[in-house]
């Protein structure tokens, strides 16, 4: 207990005496997988940045040059509010559209899409992706590939749905620990 009051004197006396305190600047996993992405030149399996910029001006407005914040966007949220064009792959389809993928991965984005340039492509799957269309909009236009369910253009699930996204969301945590501990295959590239 006394360890813990001189502690906490010694951080209190540390702030007010103006000494710079340490915050954490390393980059996210999400950011150190788009710099993987783009060293391996794997990116162009993904996404097509300047397409996906075109067709979304709230985006380009957001963001102007920074083609990162384009990707981070898709794999964060974009794939989830359904954009798709400018997309060569949907791995929230490619993982309905094969039950090993959903089922060791969940909705692990970034985990599906790892699975995909590094096995997918080589095994020619093709659930989920353009498949030869300009885009995965056009291909769900064409009724070549069907869309997958998943809120509004504004990313929302609707009344009701937080119970489901919650399952979703455990069921998804379950899975990658079981890709983790049993597989023991990392999901990065």
């Amino acid at each position: 207990m006394k360890f813990q009051k001189v502690v906490a004197l010694g951080v209190a006396v540390g702030m007010f005496a103006g000494l710079p305190m340490q915050a954490s600047a390393a980059p996210s996993s999400v950011d150190t997988y788009i710099d993987r992405l783009k060293d391996t030149e794997q990116i162009s399996l993904i996404l097509d940045v300047e397409a996906y910029r075109a067709a979304y001006g709230d985006l380009d407005a957001a963001f102007g040059d920074d083609w990162d914040a384009y990707i981070r966007h898709y794999l964060t949220t974009g794939v989830y509010e359904g954009r798709g064009d400018g997309v060569f792959f949907d791995p929230l389809a490619y993982a309905e559209g094969y039950g090993d993928i959903k089922d060791a991965f969940g909705e692990d984005v970034l985990a599906i899409v790892s699975h995909y340039v590094n096995c997918g492509v080589k095994e020619n799957r093709t659930i989920g992706t353009a498949a030869g269309y300009a885009d995965v909009a056009a291909a769900v236009e064409s009724g070549a590939m069907q869309g997958v369910a998943r809120g509004n253009a504004t990313g929302g699930t609707g009344a009701g749905g937080s119970q489901a996204a919650a399952q979703e969301g455990a069921d998804s945590q379950s899975a990658k620990n079981l890709h983790k501990k049993v597989l023991a295959i990392p999901y990065d590239l």
